[in-house]
């Protein structure tokens, strides 16, 4: 599947609760929400059931009939009542809307009347300035909300019709020059509102400043001097911001995606209405791996699955993603395969490369690695029958179903439901009474790590450090919480280390917070066998983890070491 852009046209659809049908064949469902999987603060999941599935799959049509829906928060545009522009200061007057048998005109750029808020500080300061003789007559920017007059009112312009008449790339820019654009205005404006956006006091220092400017106009007002009158409202903007960083998710991962290891994404659809968008991201249904990681087993067995867990990630680095949120739960089986463990959730996830570009993917599932059942492995190792204490969550993070692989994409969140006791065995985890019941653990797999193509990777670029403070607690990386830039590869190559720990010793190296844990300050002192006591771990299992727990990242393994290790080869 080709990468999605930010601000991409996405199929539209319709959208009842339940049924969502594709918007030009809205009386035929195209899918049928089921039972709820979980979720977080970007969104929930739930088992669906397409009603029309592929008969010659493809990468947009699942040839299963059961998959997975992931509904996206919305992203708002809230509106403002009639009675409320009554209150607003003209800036401009546009043509009025006419509507013939009941059906409204579309609208155009003349039909737009700019109206500026009196309660805001800076229309309220012209106002002061106007009545005390300070006032100097220079173009200033200042808050402007986009209506239309239909039948002798004013509206607020409606998302739909923002849409319609601004598009999803602005200013005669293409998409590449926009996302430019909005980058620069997260980059360099922490206003929710938008109040910095859309005048001629800003321009994006990649978009050239004529490229922006020549678009806006001066008026000249009697009651606020001359205003810079936008081209887009500065409200769309926002909402463009906003629907953007929710799509990083499904963009990211469509990236990365058919590969064996890593969820694959059928389509993704929107629902549009006056006042909110909502994005529906359909995928291929995962059983839930965190059991039978947390209990441990036998070590080829748990070997077998960190590699298919390597060999995804190592693709995805490849194409320029990081995932900065790898942890068990947010592994999954394939139930159609259930030999194949995938990697799912990419709601943190960054692009590490300056300037990417879509990679040219098969169309088809490549077959990096060959399967062959084995055995499930045996569990040894003892385990909590009693919960331990649910620590607090802290403010800003969400909460999550541990039993259905789906995750929260956004903050800081604890992988499990009970506190670590650093070096113990992973408690037993007790449904709560509403919960569903587990699915059912399937057969693992013998894999073998290979390298893609090498026609489908990225060209080299230079790597683009993150700053963003995001992960779980356990599974954190030390440096992403060091307020430095940090090279996301090697973040998520701690979060291996920590997972093949936790595969080998059915426990976790360390605490929730590396600042605090005595066991971790301990470790970079003397970085010997003792963190693996009291578990049997072998010298290449050992030596792995080790290399992937490198506290000084410039030192740390990364997945190419990693995949050439003996160990994980089976020499030793």
């Amino acid at each position: 599947m080709p990468l999605l852009s930010p601000n991409d046209e996405l199929s539209e659809c319709t959208f009842d609760g339940s049924i969502i049908s594709l918007a030009q064949t809205p009386q035929n469902p195209e899918y049928v929400l089921n039972s709820y999987l979980g979720g977080g603060s970007s969104g929930v999941v739930y088992s669906a059931q397409c009603m029309n599935p592929s008969q010659d799959p493809s990468p947009g049509r699942p040839a299963e009939s059961d998959v997975a829906v992931k509904v996206l928060s919305p992203t708002g545009y809230r509106m403002l009542s009639t009675s409320h522009l009554r209150a607003f200061l003209v800036v401009v007057k546009g043509e009025e809307v006419r509507e013939v048998g009941g059906v409204m005109e579309q609208v155009t750029s003349k039909n737009i009347w700019w109206l500026g808020n009196p309660h805001t500080h800076l229309i309220r300061t012209l106002l002061l300035q106007k009545e005390s003789g300070t006032f100097t007559d220079s173009p200033r920017s200042v808050p402007l909300t986009a209506a239309i007059m239909v039948g002798g009112n004013l509206k607020e312009l409606t998302l739909r019709q923002a849409r319609k008449l601004w598009g999803l790339t602005c200013f005669g820019l293409d998409q590449a020059m926009f996302d430019s654009y909005l980058d620069s205005l997260d980059n360099n404006s922490s206003d929710t509102n938008g109040r910095s956006f859309g005048g001629a006091s800003f321009s994006p220092p990649s978009v050239s400043a004529v490229e922006v400017r020549n678009v806006d106009t001066t008026v000249y007002t009697e009651q606020l001097g001359t205003i810079v009158v936008p081209v887009v409202a500065p409200k769309y903007l926002n909402y463009l911001r906003h629907r953007r960083l929710s799509g990083r998710e499904y963009r990211h991962q469509s990236l990365v995606t058919p590969h064996q290891n890593i969820l694959t994404i059928y389509k993704t659809l929107e629902h549009v209405t006056d006042s909110k968008s909502t994005t529906f991201v359909i995928m291929e249904r995962g059983e839930e791996a965190f059991d039978r990681i947390r209990d441990g087993g036998e070590e080829e067995s748990m070997k077998d699955w960190f590699k298919q867990v390597l060999n995804g990630v190592k693709w995805m680095h490849e194409r320029g993603v990081a995932h900065r949120d790898l942890k068990p739960e947010n592994l999954l089986f394939s139930p159609s395969s259930p030999d194949i463990l995938k990697i799912a959730d990419f709601g943190l996830s960054a692009m590490i490369h300056e300037n990417h570009k879509a990679p040219a993917t098969p169309d088809h599932t490549p077959t990096f690695m060959t399967p062959t059942p084995s055995p499930p492995p045996s569990l040894s190792l003892p385990k909590f029958s009693t919960p331990l204490p649910i620590p607090q969550q802290s403010p800003g993070s969400s909460s999550q179903n541990s039993l259905t692989g789906y995750s929260p994409v956004t903050g800081l969140s604890p992988l499990f439901p009970q506190m670590m006791i650093p070096g113990s065995p992973l408690p037993a985890f007790e449904l709560p009474p509403s919960a569903p019941p587990p699915m059912p653990l399937l057969p693992s797999t013998a894999t073998t790590l290979n390298t893609p193509p090498p026609t489908t990777l990225l060209p080299p670029t230079p790597v683009k450090r993150l700053t963003s403070v995001v992960g779980s607690p356990h599974y954190v990386a030390p440096e992403v919480t060091s307020n430095k830039p940090y090279d996301g590869r090697k973040a998520d190559c701690w979060s291996l280390g920590v997972i093949l720990f936790a595969m080998l010793c059915g426990s976790l190296p360390f605490g929730s917070d590396l600042r605090n844990c005595e066991r971790f300050e301990r470790f970079k002192k003397d970085r010997g066998d003792w963190i693996f006591e009291p578990y049997k771990v072998s010298d290449g299992g050992k030596r792995v983890v080790l290399g992937l727990l490198e506290v000084d990242p410039e030192d740390r393994w990364g997945v190419e070491e990693v995949g050439n290790d003996c160990w994980i080869l089976g020499d030793e």
